[in-house]
């Protein structure tokens, strides 16, 4: 059995009310391809965002008191994206050309994630983490987010 979370991202600080409620993320597309089930919300808020912290810490800084989400500069953010690509790209080819057994899968899951995570954060969607990054890049998202509910999903 495997878990992983769905973190709520807002622009500004919202209270618990506004929350997304698990039930909600049920119905999202992406969640339902990656989980069987939404287990509920997490148990210990800031042991994820502790987690959360370390997974993110390529490209944001992770305030677990604040449960606030603050991108590096969109410099360091692309330099980042930039490096992760093309070690997922030679990494393919290598594969492709020496073992003849490229992993599509592999190099799919990695541009999805970008980096060791199976975490998906939810807006107005479920997404990915490249979305997030995408999103900010483009100039769609502000420097920090906030994390309003943290659910558990099983896949």
């Amino acid at each position: 059995m495997s878990h992983f979370n769905i973190y709520q991202l807002t622009t500004r600080q919202v209270d618990k009310s506004h929350w997304v409620k698990p039930e909600r993320l049920v119905e999202d597309v992406l969640v339902g391809m990656r989980s069987d089930y939404i287990d509920g919300p997490a148990k210990d808020r800031g042991n994820e965002l502790r987690i959360l912290r370390r997974e993110l810490e390529p490209f944001a800084a992770v305030d677990v008191s604040k449960g606030t989400i603050t991108f590096k500069s969109k410099a360091i953010v692309t330099r980042t994206l930039s490096n992760l690509v093309w070690d997922m790209t030679r990494e393919f080819l290598t594969d492709l050309e020496f073992a003849g057994k490229p992993s599509l899968r592999s190099f799919r899951k990695g541009a999805e994630n970008l980096v060791d995570t199976d975490a998906l954060f939810h807006m107005d969607y479920a997404m990915t983490l490249s979305q997030v990054v995408e999103d900010y890049l483009c100039g769609y998202l502000p420097r920090t987010l906030h994390v309003g509910s943290i659910v558990t999903a099983h896949c």
